[in-house]
Order: C-alpha cells, then sequence, then structure tokens
C-alpha cells in the first residue's frame, strides 16, 4: 500500500495530537476526581469533628448535671438507707426506701428541669456493687419479663463506667452502649460530707438526637451501626424490622429508611470505616465512614454520611464537557494550522521538484527548478539543478569519450591486420629455424655425452678420496678431543689457583685499607689534640688576664674602702648634719669589704683553673707525643701491607697469566677440533654431492638421449 508524503506527515501528527489531548483529558479528570475526592473526604472528616464536638457538649452538659447531684446531703441520706440494708438483694426493703426518698426529695428539681427542656432528666443512680439504685425519669426501675418492677437489676456486667468510678472513685464520660443502644453517660462518684464514697450517679443523653442534629441539612443523611459484638446488651435494638442486620457484622440503629441509600451502605464500606475515615462514590452520592469510639477509645461502631452530590458532579460534566470541546477545538485548529503548512511548506516544493524530475527523467535537461521557500527544500532544489547540470557536462563528456573509442577501434583493427601477416611470416622463419637448431643441437649432444661420460669417471675418483679423507679427519678429530680435556684440566686449575691469589690479594687489599683508614683517624685524632692544647693554652692566658683584672678589681675595692672609711670620719667630723652620709659611707665600705672577699674567692678559683689548665697541657702533649708514636707505627703497618698487596699482584698476575694461555691453549684445541669437524662434515658433504654429482651426470645423459629423439620429432615435422 502506497502512502503519499501528505498523508505520512498529517497521520502521525494528528495521532501524536489526539494522544496529547487524551493524556491531558485523562491528567485533568484525574485532578479533578481527586480534588472531588479530597472534597468528600473534608466533607466526612468536618461532619466527624462536629459530631465530636457535639459529644464534647454533651458530656460537659451532662458532668455539669451529674456534680449537681454527688453531694447532695438528700442524696447521702437516701445512701445511708441503702446501704444500711443488704445491696446484693434486688428487692431489699432499704434499697426500696431510698428510691423513695430520691424521688421525693429530687421531684422539684426534676420538674423544673423538664419544664424548661421539655424533656425529663435522665438521672440515674447506681451502688458501689454495680446494682442500679433508681432511673429517676422513670415511675418503676426496669422491665422483667415485660413488666415494669421497681427493684435493683445488676448491671455490672455491662456497664464498665460504673464500675469504674465505683473502683477508682474519679469521674468517667463518654460514650458507652447500653440496653438501648449508644448513650452519652457522664458518671461521678456520690461522696458524703466526710468524702467516703457511697454508690455513683450519672446523667444521660442519647446520641440519636445528636446524630439527628449534625444530619438536619437537605441532601446531607447520617446512619448509625454498631458492631454486632454488643447487641446481647442492647436489648431494645434486637428487632430485626427496625434495626437490620448486615453480614453479622453490623446492626443498623438509626439512620434514613431510604432503600437506595441504605443499599449503598455496604458491608465491605463499613469494614473500611471500623480502622478510619474512608470515602467512596456511589452514583450521584459520596459516602463518607468513620469509626465510634466507646469512653475507653475503642471502636464500637460506624458513622455512614451520605451526601447528595448530584450538583456538584453535574458542574464537574459540565466542566470535563468543556474541556472536552476545548481540547476538540484545540485539535481541529492545530490539524488546519499543520495541514496548511504542510501543503505551503512541504507539498507545493515537492509538486514543483517531482515535475522538473519527471522532465529530466524524458531526456529534457534544459527545464530550470526555481524554488524560493529559503529552507531545506531551496537547498533541495539547488541540489537537484546542480545535479541536472553536472549530468549534462557528463552525457558531452561521454559523447567526446565514445568519438575518441570509435576512432581507437579504427586504428586497432589495422594494426590487427597488420599483426595477422607478421604471424605468417614468422610461422615460416620458425620452421627454417627448428631445422637449423635441429642440426646444431645434435652436435652438442654428442659434446654432451663424451664430457658426461669423462666427468663421470672423474667424479667416482673424487668420491673414493672424500671417504680416505673423512675418514681420516675421524681418526685426527678423536686424538684433539683427548688434548682438548686434558688443556682444559690445566686450566681449570691455573684459574682456581689464580682465584686463590686474587683473594689474598683482596684481603691484603682491604688490610691495607683499614691501616689508612686507622692512620687518617689517628692523624685526626692527632690534630684534634694539638687543636685542643692550642685551645688550653689560650685558656691559661685568658685566665692569667681574668687574674690581673681581678687584682685591679681588688686595688679598686681598697681604695673604695680607704675612700669610705675617710668619709666616715669627715661626717663624724660634721656631727648631726653628716649622719646621713656616714650611713652611705658605711654602706660603701661594707660594699667594698665584699667585692675584696669576692676578689679574693675568684682569685683563688682563678689559680685553681690555671693549675688545671697547666696540668691538662702537659696530659694534652703527653697524648700528642703517643699520638705520634701511633701514627708513625701505623704508617710503617701500612707500608709492609703495601708491599704484600704488591707480591699478591704480582703472584696473582703470573698464575692469572697461566690461566689465561690455558683457556687460550683449550679455546685453541677447541678451534682446532671444531675445523675437523667441519672438515669431517665437509668431507662427508663432498662424497654426498660426489653421489649427487653422478647421479645428476647419469640423468643428463638420460636427457640427452630425450632430446636426440626431441630433435629427430623437429626434423620430421619441419
Amino acid at each position: 500500500m502506497r502512502f503519499k508524503i501528505r498523508g505520512k506527515i498529517f497521520i502521525p501528527m494528528l495521532v501524536s495530537l489526539v494522544a496529547l489531548v487524551v493524556i491531558i483529558f485523562v491528567v485533568l479528570n484525574y485532578q479533578l476526581n481527586r480534588v472531588s475526592n479530597e472534597f468528600i473526604r473534608e466533607i466526612g472528616q468536618s461532619k466527624a469533628d462536629e459530631i465530636d464536638s457535639a459529644m464534647s457538649l454533651a458530656f460537659r452538659e451532662a458532668e455539669s448535671v451529674s456534680a449537681l447531684f454527688s453531694r447532695l446531703p438528700a442524696v447521702a441520706e437516701a445512701y445511708r438507707v441503702a446501704l444500711s440494708g443488704n445491696i446484693n438483694d434486688g428487692a431489699s426493703p432499704e434499697s426500696q426506701r431510698a428510691r423513695e426518698m430520691l424521688r421525693a426529695n429530687l421531684s422539684d428539681m426534676l420538674d423544673s428541669f423538664e419544664a424548661v427542656r421539655g424533656e425529663p432528666l435522665m438521672l440515674h443512680f447506681h451502688l458501689p456493687n454495680g446494682r442500679s439504685l433508681v432511673r429517676l425519669w422513670r415511675e418503676k426501675n426496669f422491665i422483667r419479663d415485660g413488666q415494669w418492677v421497681d427493684e435493683s437489676d445488676d448491671i455490672s456486667e455491662f456497664r464498665q463506667t460504673v464500675m469504674q468510678v465505683n473502683r477508682s472513685g474519679r469521674a468517667v464520660e463518654g460514650l458507652e452502649i447500653g440496653r438501648g443502644g449508644f448513650t452519652v453517660r457522664s458518671v461521678l462518684p456520690v461522696m458524703d460530707d466526710r468524702r467516703n464514697q457511697l454508690g455513683s450517679v450519672e446523667m444521660l443523653i442519647e446520641f440519636e438526637p445528636i446524630v439527628e442534629a449534625a444530619a438536619a441539612a437537605e441532601g446531607h443523611e447520617l446512619l448509625l451501626y454498631m458492631n454486632y459484638d454488643f447487641l446481647r446488651i442492647a436489648q431494645r435494638l434486637q428487632d430485626e424490622s427496625r434495626h437490620p442486620v448486615i453480614d453479622n457484622r453490623f446492626v443498623k440503629v438509626s439512620g434514613t429508611e431510604d432503600a437506595r441509600i441504605n443499599q449503598l451502605i455496604s458491608s465491605r464500606l463499613l469494614e473500611r470505616g471500623t480502622r478510619e475515615l474512608a470515602v467512596e462514590t456511589a452514583g450521584n452520592y459520596s459516602l463518607s465512614v468513620f469509626p465510634v469510639v466507646d469512653f475507653t477509645g475503642n471502636q464500637v461502631g460506624v458513622m455512614a454520611y451520605v451526601l447528595d452530590t448530584s450538583v456538584e458532579q453535574a458542574l464537574i460534566r459540565n466542566l470535563t464537557i468543556t474541556l472536552l470541546a476545548i481540547m476538540a477545538g484545540l485539535l481541529i485548529l492545530l490539524l488546519v494550522v499543520g495541514q496548511l503548512t504542510t501543503n505551503y511548506a512541504v507539498i507545493r516544493p515537492l509538486k514543483r521538484i517531482n515535475d522538473f524530475a519527471s522532465k529530466v527523467s524524458n531526456g529534457d535537461l534544459d527545464q530550470q527548478l526555481d524554488v524560493s521557500s529559503k529552507d531545506e527544500m531551496q537547498d533541495l532544489a539547488g541540489s537537484l539543478q546542480v545535479m541536472v547540470d553536472n549530468l549534462k557536462e557528463k552525457i558531452f563528456e561521454a559523447d567526446e569519450k565514445t568519438s575518441q573509442a570509435r576512432e581507437e577501434t579504427e586504428k586497432a583493427e589495422q594494426f590487427r591486420l597488420k599483426a595477422e601477416e607478421a604471424m605468417k611470416k614468422a610461422e615460416q622463419a620458425q620452421r627454417e629455424g627448428m631445422l637449423s637448431a635441429a642440426s646444431k643441437i645434435e652436435d652438442i649432444i654428442e659434446s654432451i655425452s663424451s664430457a658426461s661420460e669423462e666427468l663421470s669417471a672423474q667424479v667416482e675418483q673424487a668420491s673414493r678420496g672424500s671417504e680416505d679423507q673423512q675418514q681420516r679427519t675421524q681418526e685426527t678429530a678423536t686424538a684433539m678431543e683427548e688434548m682438548n680435556a686434558t688443556v682444559l684440566e690445566v686450566a681449570k686449575n691455573a684459574s682456581q689457583a689464580a682465584e686463590f691469589s686474587e683473594e689474598a690479594q683482596n684481603n691484603a687489599l682491604k688490610g691495607s685499607k683499614t691501616v689508612q683508614d686507622a692512620i687518617k683517624a689517628i692523624k685526626q685524632v692527632q690534630t684534634a689534640a694539638e687543636e685542643l692544647k692550642s685551645k688550653i693554652a689560650g685558656l691559661g692566658q685568658r685566665a692569667e688576664g681574668i687574674g690581673r683584672i681581678m687584682t685591679v678589681i681588688e686595688d679598686i675595692a681598697d681604695q673604695t674602702n680607704l675612700l669610705a672609711l675617710n668619709a666616715a670620719i669627715e661626717a663624724a667630723r660634721a656631727g648631726e648634719a653628716g649622719r646621713g652620709f656616714a650611713v652611705v659611707a658605711d654602706e660603701v665600705r661594707k660594699l667594698a669589704e665584699k667585692t675584696m672577699n669576692a676578689t679574693k674567692e675568684v682569685g683563688e678559683s682563678i689559680q685553681a683553673i690555671q693549675e688545671d689548665v697547666r696540668n691538662n697541657a702537659k696530659s694534652v702533649d703527653s697524648t700528642v707525643e703517643s699520638v705520634k708514636t701511633a701514627t708513625d707505627l701505623s704508617n710503617l703497618s701500612g707500608q709492609q701491607l703495601e708491599e704484600i698487596v704488591s707480591l699478591a699482584e704480582r703472584s696473582s698476575d703470573q698464575v692469572r697469566a697461566i690461566a689465561t694461555a690455558s683457556e687460550e691453549q683449550s679455546s685453541a684445541s677447541e678451534e682446532i677440533n671444531r675445523s675437523v669437524d667441519d672438515i669431517n662434515r665437509v668431507a662427508g658433504e663432498t662424497a654426498d654431492v660426489m653421489a649427487q654429482s653422478a647421479q645428476a651426470i647419469s640423468d643428463l645423459a638420460k636427457q640427452a638421449s630425450d632430446l636426440q629423439s626431441l630433435v629427430q620429432e623437429m626434423k620430421d615435422q619441419a
């Protein structure tokens, strides 16, 4: 199937644009659905928060009312009466009298509450053992076997709030399931004036009115479901006609009777709502489910919030249709623009190029292609025009080459005729030459046969001589090998002697070097000793100089002492006025005496140093003499070792000369041996060559015979 270029451009463009539009629509639709789901989730969360707020208000109200009755003297008096009897007996007379006391003493307050609120105050008192004392909103306490009885019934099995307050003595509030289902309760301990706990009191608020108030808006429905496990406690919910059971997992407590809405609430959706807030869309309704928890935080039910979102979904559908229309319009616009652009920029220039190519293919090479689109099409048209121009030039050149080839063909035909004529002449000359050559070859064959016979005899004689030479050479080689072994042994012994002599020479050289090093070290010691002697002499001179300086200092101290004494005398003469000067003169005198003493001590130390310096100088002189003696002895040892080294060198040179001569003799023997081997090998090769020559001469004679036969055939042919 052949596609035009318009289709090859348009179809991928169409597919790409459609795919782009579909992707954009899918993304936008996904975002709209996500926004819608988030909106539904936020509404569901808002409704859950609203119910939590309503329950918090109910808790506070119930707590406030219960607190009014938890410490009333009349309540405490009634409890003392009840506790005086057997509280484990539901029909205890004391408990009955306590109920009557509470009804009588609290009737005014109960009537006032009902008059204001329009509903009875649901106030319930409990005994410490978990039995109900009285429910004040009823004339009798509970129903037994379908009959109302006014006794204390046991509620300890399912009323955990009551049991917790009686055990801990602290208030508890929250949602709890009782015989009537979900109830908001605030339970407080009942105390006497001595803060002794007598029992507990609670105010009950029905949960269903809170749910109904939260679903009062049009299009909003709230359905309350209880976990099926609590149906044994909630006896009033056991009528399945009014409270249907869903998959033995949930029991409907309250909510709309609309069958369409009830069918939307599935067990699977409620199961999701037991863990967290979950949303789902079904037709024109949005469903939100979230868990209901009791006073301990345990999940006991599920709340389903149904919202009619038909208006919102209609808006989303309209928005989706609008987006589709806009995208379709954009798609059509892009296709039209692409089609026009393709037609102008590609199709029209290609049509011109196609027409030009068709005319050129029909032989019209004078056509001119003009495309001025200033793009690749213009470049293509220019290339085609250049190609046609080059084609015209090539055709012209081909015509010229054809003419030249025709001329060369004619010349070749002339040469062919001349060659045939020359061939005939050559054949004639060949026949004549063959006859002449055959005659000459016969003479040559006779000469070859005669020479071959003579050469064969000479080769045989040379072969016998080569065999004799090979035998004599083999004997000479054996003798040379024996002599070479003897020479090698001598060379080996001489070499070992040379090594021993060289080792002795090396040891003597090492000893000489060691002596030279010792001489150098002793000379260094001598030099250091002389330097030390010089420095000690200088030290003695400096010590004598210090002694002279100390003598001068001592003289100065004497003069200072005399001056101080004279000053003291003059100060004494001056009397009171010279007393201060006398003190200074006395201090100067004391300082002069200290200086004299110190100078004397320093002089004694310097004399000791000078004595030590003189002793050290004598020791250094002795050391220098000893070093000179050691140096002379070391020089003498060095000279003797040098003579030993010289003797060892001469001995080593002589031994080495013997070893060298032996090695050279061995090398010469080996060279002679190799030469003999070469002679033996050459003799063998000569014998082989002679044998081969004899064979070659025989073959030559045979070939001469064959050549004579060939000459005869040539004569016959000629």
